[in-house]
């Protein structure tokens, strides 16, 4: 019988912009979440890289995008749902992508050389990835509850190894200050 780890595939909430016509209003931002199973199980990092982006294909194409963030926000307000949020089991991570002007800023006349964004860890959920671009550059910050998720080390040597060896295979330039 496979042990049971082989055949998890937990699950990661990933932040969707609406689309036009979803946005009713102009008050903020205007986003959703959709839920997507992460392939982990595979080995290699090619295949685990396409069967991610075919889970992410096939979230898009049957989950209903939707502001359900406003949704929870409000919903918060009221100790029987705050309750009910603090012991979701339903996403095991939460990532988002969020894309940077493409060249280099400034502040006061002097050059912003980097950005670091920080996502704030959701309700029993232990694990989160934002990944940005600024000037030319992607950053992945990753941020644990210790006590959620206590392996933060295994996972960074995990990214930084499947990391070098996407970027042996790409096609295009690629620059890491870490690989």
């Amino acid at each position: 019988m496979e042990p049971i780890v082989s055949r998890m595939a937990p699950r990661v909430g990933v932040a969707v912009a609406l689309p036009p016509a979803a946005r009713t209003d102009d008050s903020g931002n205007h986003f959703g979440s959709q839920v997507v199973a992460l392939a982990l199980r595979e080995p290699d990092p090619c295949r685990r890289l396409r069967e991610v982006a075919a889970a992410r294909d096939r979230a898009k194409q049957t989950q209903a995008v939707t502001g359900v963030t406003a949704v929870r926000v409000w919903t918060a307000r009221f100790p029987p749902t705050r309750a009910m949020m603090r012991r979701q089991r339903f996403i095991n991570a939460i990532e988002t992508y969020l894309p940077g002007p493409p060249s280099q800023m400034e502040i006061l006349g002097a050059p912003v050389r980097d950005l670091s964004l920080i996502q704030p860890l959701g309700a029993d959920v232990g694990l989160t990835f934002l990944a940005s671009s600024y000037a030319g550059r992607l950053t992945v910050t990753v941020r644990t509850d210790p006590d959620l998720f206590p392996d933060l080390d295994v996972l960074i040597e995990a990214m930084e190894r499947d990391w070098r060896q996407l970027v042996l295979i790409t096609p295009h330039r690629t620059s890491s200050r870490d690989a």
